[in-house]
């Protein structure tokens, strides 16, 4: 009986060892990602060609 309590209590304690160091790197992957897509030029990618006011809308 204490086998698989200690059994139980190193495979808890090992899950969330393993989700802490997922969600690490899904952190750090995420920080990288935003700062890297910050230095896009995304407007000067995409070209969107406006409507002046007055001009006919069809």
């Amino acid at each position: 009986m204490a086998t698989a309590g200690l059994y139980a209590t190193l495979q808890q304690q090992s899950l969330l060892l393993a989700l802490k160091e997922i969600l690490g790197y899904l952190l750090v992957i995420t920080v990288v990602l935003a700062v890297v897509s910050r230095f896009i030029p995304f407007h000067k990618t995409v070209r969107i060609k406006f409507a002046k006011a007055g001009d006919d809308m069809v």
